[in-house]
Order: structure tokens, then C-alpha cells, then sequence
């Protein structure tokens, strides 16, 4: 399918001159300017062109000699160029804020169209345009395309199922693009000159700049191939004339006509050159075209083909300047959707060309399934009793015109095999995972032409991982689940089964993973620190339980009783307490001085072949730990460190530890740069990746935690309405987890999404919800009483918002009697920020001591 591009069409106009007739290029002469985007008209300034004739002659020099001298040496000259692509770029974003702001855009495919019926204009470098940073429009998937007359932007020219090529090669042009053809599919019938009408007109010869010729004949001979859709015109000069205001060959095909022609009915896309041509670049490229819009990419879609191939030059030859001699010219969007190119079924060792037996009840769900298949729809089909076949009859899916590609199992879906396959390189894809080898892979085919992808032997979990994951839009999925796997203690506390998973945790022959992840169902589910410390307590790696040992910290507020740690003396008497109970309770600053220690001695312990793997993750927990602390600058510096040794860690230690860490830890990098509105694209890069990897392997509490990120990142980009989704999402999870730590922060970004909207109304009945659900879960009675404190906060904002006074500040009153009389209150974060509302809203507070009458002060 063609890309949907959004278009800008600049129309030059010189007032007066009804001829056409060219003229050289000035500074001064002046040309109107007619803007608009998909056909909405916006005010420009007027447009001088950059470049005078003798200016365009000097550039036209240097693109040849670019061009054929191809060398290193060339870099300056190279710059040179890309400098006049720089001052065209200028010249256009000048012309409106409307164009600067549309030029500017990233990820979003766009069309600039630069319309003229002036030669000279045709003629100057627009595909060369660069912006302040020195990309190549290409690179942001801009398509920079020259027309005589009406662009039609809203109507695409259609092929039919069938596409005839007419190909000529010259006698001495040593036929370098021939091989390119070679591989065509037989959808597309090759046909020599000068039989019947060309679909497609494939021409290699030789050009001649000084008598504007292409092998041999004037560029008006070209005229007999003025109705084909697509030329390609391998010639040296075929957009270039012997002065700035002559005629190129590749304007007069794509014209159609002389000067004052009625009608732009000329080749609706011609390829052409500025300058000399060199063989391995018309090779290079046109092997590269063919193989993205025919082969077994098989996009469609010679547009955004074209497109890649100038940023691909751009990036991996840029001291050759071939990508700023091409030049495209394109009267209309091409749609060649109707050529059904069934391309291959790969791995070809997965496929059988065997039938499919009639009625046989094994594939009875999976045609059905296949049969209602709509592009873009991710579809599962349960598990059944046996397994899945190792190898699927190629008949079972004949119905789906494209590729059908098939990734099996989730340790690795898509082998190398299976990129050559598909003209991909294995080398191009990230070692850092399986999870983003998938994402690579999804990004890099999502241009192919509708393919379809049978993934065998997944599990659930892999259907919610191609839904939260976003580059999966415009592929289509079948999911075929294979038999439900015995699943280990730690996969059970991953999926949240905690019940499941301490029913067959056993103190006795189990190993740390085991009792690390006996840990966490324990310290989650039931909130206890009993049971949890004995789990800790049988850990026998130093290092993992000193890093537990930080956590349970952080999250019972207690010690816990380790004895080789209370026999070293590296903390003080009050770790130790009678047995089978938790160690003493510590305060603030204690807590946070023992906390820090645990990780930074799990950081000295770490040595071996899981270095790197264990010293990332102890440098992701002590960087939360300084989050905590309100160091910021420290966290964010450990986060990266903490990245950098997962990413380098060996692959025989990439295990489950090592990617929920590294997914742990870009998650929690995500949500410390969540609130810093210039950190945003790099906090939703980060959490993209994390969420990714935390749902393929189906984490529950962890996805919850990234959707309440992702809501605080729209939240701090002013996407009120995503923010209140994700954070309804993210609570919804949270109590499937029972995790009300959880679900109170990401119900705290949902209070703040609504208050930014000024919905205080909505507010108030879902914080009296909020109380209700606290009260009944399985929280300590003092937790629940801080949480319930915080949101009393919340309802008196909620009131000093809506401008309600008295009743904000009776809800303040309370809460400042309680700063007074719990020192532990007094002493948190909500107490001063409590205090400071008072003090604003000038709250009168009434205190009444046991025994006495009430008093009054103010705070």
C-alpha cells in the first residue's frame, strides 16, 4: 500500500510570464509564491532563489566531479553542496511558519512538493535540502518531489494487477543495471523496445548535457513514453541541460509536451540525475528500488522507496553526492496495490507445499481464522490439545496476497535465516535481546508490502506484547499458542500467580532464583516481612542477598537478620532481634543510610562472568535509592551506567535476571525524567523499550508501573486525555495485583490529569472511591492511614481549585492537627506540602487538647 503522506505544494510563480520560456537564475528576480497543505491554502512570503547562474554552474561542477571522482578527499566539496541544500532550505522555511513548522516535523511521512512551470527552478538542487542540523529531508521520511502543473496529491494514479516493463539498454553502457530485473517477479512482464505502452520504462544510456541528448537522440524522442507510469532514466545529465536554463530530458517526459501544453499529461514518476551517473550507483540503486517496491520486501510503493535510497546514500556515501543528483519528478501518488506479488513463505524450512486435508480438525480453527484475517488485526488462536507442527502447508495461508513470514517460539522468532529471506541484513539487527531484535524487525518490514506473520508456539502474554507495543500498527498477526508450559516459580511471580507460586515454594532443595522470587510473592501479596525474610534468608549468593537485603529495607523499614552480616559488624546491634521476627525497625535517615550501604556493598561483591550483568543491576537499585533520596543528578547517572553494563553484559548471562533488569531499569530512568517536560521523547524511548520487554514476558506488576509512567509523560506533555486513560489503566492493574502502593501513585497522576483540566468535580467522588478501596485492602493499618491522609490532601486541593475555600481549608485544618500530633507525620514529604497550602490559604487551626477547650492560631 502507498504511504498516506501528508503534502505540502509550494507553487512558484513568475507574474507576467505566460510563456514559460526559461530564463537564467538571479538573486533578484521575484516569483510568487501559492502554498498549501492537502489542499488548504496558507499565506507566503515571496521566493528569490538562492543560487544565481553563474552560482548553479559552479554547483553543477562540483556535483560531477563528486560524482565520478570517487574518493574520500571529496568531503569538502561534499559540504559544499550540502551548505546550498542548507541556504535552499532556508529560503523555503522563510517563506511561512506554517512550511518552517511542517519541515521540521519527525517521524511523520510527509510530501514536499515544489510546483513550477519555470525550467530554471527545476533545475536547482531541491532534493539536496538540509536542515539546521545538517539531516537530509529523506532521513525524516520527507519525500522532496518537482511538478510542471497540479500536483494531485489526492489522486493516486492506479496500476493493475499486471505491470509491463519496457527496458533499453545502450550499446557501451555495459547493461550495469540489467541485474536488477533479473529478479523481478512474474507479476511484472519485461518487454524490449519499442513494443506497446510502458508501465514501467527502464532506460540506461548514455546522456549528453551540452546537446541535452539521451543515447543519441533529442530529449523530445523521450515523448512516446510520456504516458508511462514510472521512468527510470539511467543517464548521466538526464535532469541537467548545458546552461541553468535549459530543458532537462527528465522535465520534457515528465511535462508530456511542449511549453503551453493544456494538460500535465506526462510520466507521472521520473527518476533522473543532475550530473554524470556513476555505474555502481545506477547498479546500486536500481537493484535497491526494484528489490523494495517488487521484491521480497515488496513495499509497493516507489515513492517512500525512493525516498530511502536518497537517505541511505546520504548516510553511507555522502562524499559522492549521489544523493543530491537525484531527482524526482511525480505529477500524482502511485498505488500499485492491485500487483499481488505473493511473496515468499519464509523460513523456507518451516513451510510445506503439501495440502491441507479437508476437514481435518487441526486446522479447522486456524482457516477460519485466517480466512477473516483484516490487514493490521492481531488475531490468537487458542492452544489445542498437541502440538504445533513443525513445519505449516504454504496452502493453509494461499488466500493472503504478500509475504507470509513465520516467527516460532519466543527464545528466538527470528533467526537470521529468515532475514536473508526477506534481502535483510542480520548484522543491522540489535543484539541487545529478543525483544528488540522483534521491534527492529516490526520497524524495519512494516514498509513491506502487507505481510502477514504466523507466530507459533506463543503464549498469551505475547498478544498484550503486540498490543502495547506501537510499531506493530500496520502489520497483521496470527498467533498460534502452543500447550500451556509447567512454569517455574519465578514465570508464575512474573504473570502474578503469587498463590500459585508460594504453594510450590519449598524451603528445601531450591535454588537463589527461587528464593529470591519466593521473596517477592511473599513481600507482595501479603505485605508480611516474616515470611519474605525467611526467603531472604536462605539465599546463599552474598551479592543477591545483599541487594534483597536493600529492599526489604526500602520496603518493611526494617533490618533483616542476616547472620554472616551481623557476625562481620558492618551494622549496628539493633539488626539483631529474637528469632522469627523481623529485624528492629529503623528510622528515616537510618533507613536510607542502611539501604544505600546494602547496595553499594552488593556493587563490591559482584566478580566473575556476571560482572557486568549484577553490577548493573546493583547500580539500578542504588539509583533508585538516590532517586528516593531526592538526588536526581546521581540517579540518572547510575540509571545510564546501570544500561550500559546490562547492554554489555556476556550472552551466556542475558537470562530472565539480566532483561527484567535492564527492563526495570529503563523503566524507572523513564519515570525519573517523567516530570521534565525538554526529557519527554527521551523518557518515552526509554519506556517504550522497557514496556516492551517487560510485556513478552508477561510481567503484570511491571506493565502496570509503565503505563502509570507513560501516563505521567503524557501528563507532563499536556495529553490530558491519554494521561487519564493510562492511569486508569495502570490502577485497573494494579488491583489485579494487589498492589496499592501502585495503584495510589498512578491514581495520584490521574487526580493531577484531572485537575490540570479543571474537572474538580470528577475529583472529589473518585477520591471518596479511592478511600473506600484503601480501607479495604490488604495494606498495614498505618500505610492505609498515610495513604488516606494523602488524599484528604487531595480533596482540599481538589476544593482550592474549584475555588471553594472554607471546605479546603476545614480539610487542611485536620490534617495540620495531625502534623501536631504524629512526629512521624510531621516529619514526611505530604506534611510540608500540606503546611504550605495552609500557610497560603491563611488556614485558621483549632486545636483542642484532651481535657480542655479548644484554642485557635494560625499557621
Amino acid at each position: 500500500m502507498p504511504t498516506q503522506r501528508k503534502t505540502a505544494i509550494v507553487e512558484l510563480v513568475l507574474a507576467g510570464n505566460v510563456t514559460g520560456q526559461s530564463l537564467p537564475l538571479t538573486h533578484e528576480r521575484v516569483f510568487e509564491v501559492v502554498l498549501t497543505f492537502d489542499g488548504v491554502g496558507v499565506d507566503a512570503k515571496r521566493f528569490c532563489s538562492p543560487l544565481n547562474d553563474a552560482e548553479w554552474r559552479d554547483f553543477s561542477v562540483s556535483l560531477s566531479k563528486c560524482n565520478v571522482e570517487r574518493q574520500t578527499r571529496n568531503f569538502p566539496i561534499a559540504n559544499g553542496i550540502r551548505d546550498l541544500g542548507a541556504q535552499l532550505y532556508e529560503a523555503l522555511a522563510d517563506l511561512s511558519p506554517a512550511l518552517a513548522a511542517f519541515l521540521k516535523l519527525t517521524a511523520v511521512p510527509r510530501r514536499l512538493v515544489i510546483q513550477t512551470r519555470r525550467p530554471e527552478l527545476h533545475l536547482l538542487p531541491w532534493g539536496a535540502m538540509v536542515d539546521a542540523d545538517g539531516q537530509n529531508l529523506a532521513e525524516s521520511d520527507c519525500s522532496v518531489v518537482q511538478a510542471w502543473d497540479r500536483f494531485a496529491f489526492d489522486k493516486p494514479l492506479h496500476f493493475s494487477d499486471s505491470i509491463n516493463l519496457v527496458e533499453e539498454f545502450g550499446i557501451d553502457t555495459r547493461a550495469r543495471t540489467a541485474g536488477s530485473l533479473a529478479v523481478l517477479p512474474p507479476e511484472i512482464t519485461r518487454v524490449p523496445l519499442p513494443h506497446g505502452m510502458a508501465d514501467i520504462l527502464h532506460l540506461e544510456e548514455h546522456g549528453d548535457r551540452v546537446a541535452n541528448r539521451i543515447g543519441g537522440a533529442d530529449a523530445a524522442s523521450l515523448l512516446k513514453y510520456k504516458d508511462a507510469g514510472i521512468a527510470l532514466l539511467w543517464s548521466c545529465f538526464s535532469n541537467s541541460g548545458g546552461n541553468s536554463w535549459g530543458d532537462s530530458p527528465a522535465l520534457i517526459l515528465h511535462r508530456g509536451g511542449g511549453l503551453d501544453a493544456a494538460t500535465d499529461d506526462g510520466a507521472a514518476l521520473v527518476l533522473s540525475f543532475q550530473s554524470e551517473l556513476n555505474y555502481e550507483d545506477a547498479a546500486g540503486i536500481s537493484r535497491a528500488f526494484y528489490a523494495d517496491v517488487f521484491g521480497p520486501a515488496a513495499s509497493r510503493d516507489p515513492e517512500s522507496a525512493l525516498v530511502r535510497i536518497r537517505a541511505t546514500k546520504y548516510e553511507d556515501e555522502f562524499e559522492f553526492c549521489n544523493w543530491a543528483s537525484m531527482t524526482v519528478y511525480l505529477r500524482q501518488p502511485l498505488d500499485l496495490s492491485a500487483l499481488p506479488l505473493n511473496g515468499p513463505r519464509t523460513p523456507a524450512e518451516l513451510w510445506s507445499e503439501d495440502g491441507v486435508l479437508a476437514g481435518d480438525p487441526a486446522w479447522t480453527s486456524i482457516a477460519a481464522a485466517v480466512s477473516g484475517l483484516q490487514p493490521g488485526a492481531i488475531v490468537a488462536v487458542p492452544a489445542g490439545a498437541g502440538e504445533i507442527p513443525a513445519v505449516l502447508p504454504k496452502a493453509l495461508f494461499g488466500v493472503w496476497i504478500g509475504n507470509v513470514v513465520r516467527l516460532d517460539g519466543a527464545d528466538n522468532p527470528v533467526p537470521d535465516g529468515t532475514l536473508r529471506a526477506l534481502n535483510l541484513d542480520p548484522a543491522d539487527a540489535p543484539t541487545t535481546g529478543t525483544t528488540d531484535r522483534l521491534l527492529w524487525f516490526f520497524r524495519t518490514i512494516e514498509h513491506f508490502g502487507s505481510p502477514l506473520l504466523i507466530w507459533t508456539g506463543t503464549r498469551p502474554q505475547h498478544l498484550e506484547f503486540l498490543k502495547l507495543s506501537d510499531t506493530v500498527s500496520s502489520l497483521t498477526f496470527l498467533l498460534m499458542y502452543g500447550p500451556e508450559p509447567v512454569l517455574t516459580l519465578a514465570e508464575l511471580v512474573d504473570l502474578n500467580r503469587l498463590d500459585e507460586a508460594k504453594k510450590i515454594y519449598d524451603a528445601s532443595n531450591r535454588n537463589d532464583l527461587d528464593h529470591v522470587s519466593a521473596y517477592y510473592a511473599f513481600s507482595r501479596s501479603d505485605c508480611k516481612a516474616e515470611q519474605a525474610e525467611a526467603c531472604l534468608a536462605r539465599i546463599q549468593s552474598a551479592f543477591e542477598r545483599a541487594l534483597l537485603s536493600g529492599n526489604f529495607v526500602s520496603r518493611f523499614r526494617a533490618i533483616p537478620r542476616t547472620a554472616e552480616q551481623v557476625k562481620a559488624g558492618v551494622f549496628p546491634d539493633t539488626a539483631t532481634t529474637a528469632a522469627g521476627e523481623p529485624g528492629s525497625k529503623v528510622g528515616g535517615l537510618l533507613k536510607r543510610q542502611c539501604e544505600e550501604q546494602f547496595y553499594r556493598q552488593a556493587i563490591e561483591l559482584v566478580t566473575g562472568e556476571t560482572l557486568l550483568r549484577d553490577r548493573g543491576r546493583a547500580r539500578h537499585e542504588l539509583a533508585y535509592c538516590m532517586n528516593v533520596q531526592n538526588r536526581p543528578h546521581t540517579a540518572e547517572i547510575l540509571y545510564r551506567l546501570a544500561v550500559q553494563d546490562l547492554e554489555r553484559a556476556p550472552v551466556n548471562v542475558r537470562d530472565t535476571i539480566w532483561n527484567a533488569a535492564l527492563a526495570a531499569c529503563l523503566r524507572d530512568w523513564a519515570d525519573l525524567l517523567a516530570r521534565s517536560p525538554d526529557k519527554l521523547d527521551q523518557a518515552g524511548t526509554l519506556l517504550n523499550r522497557a514496556l516492551a520487554i517487560h510485556a513478552f514476558h508477561g510481567r503484570a506488576l511491571q506493565i502496570a508501573y509503565s503505563l502509570a509512567t507513560r501516563a505521567q509523560i503524557a501528563l507532563t506533555g499536556c495529553r490530558i486525555k491519554q494521561a487519564i486513560d493510562d492511569a486508569m489503566e495502570a490502577c485497573n492493574r494494579f488491583e489485579d495485583c494487589a498492589t496499592w502502593n501502585g495503584w495510589v501513585s498512578a491514581f495520584s497522576i490521574l487526580l493531577d490529569a484531572l485537575a490540570e483540566g479543571r474537572e474538580t468535580e470528577r475529583m472529589l467522588p473518585l477520591i471518596e472511591m479511592a478511600s473506600e478501596r484503601i480501607a479495604a485492602s490488604n495494606l498495614a493499618a498505618g500505610k492505609r492511614r498515610d495513604m488516606q491522609r494523602g488524599l484528604e490532601f487531595r480533596k482540599a486541593q481538589a476544593h482550592w481549585i474549584a475555588g471553594r475555600l472554607e471546605p479546603a481549608r476545614e480539610e487542611l485544618n485536620t490534617l495540620i492537627q495531625e502534623i501536631a500530633s504524629d512526629e512521624t507525620f510531621a516529619a514526611s514529604p505530604l506534611a510540608e506540602q500540606i503546611q504550605h497550602l495552609a500557610k497560603f490559604l491563611g488556614v485558621q487551626v483549632t486545636v483542642a487538647p484532651a481535657g480542655q477547650g479548644r484554642s485557635s492560631g494560625r499557621v
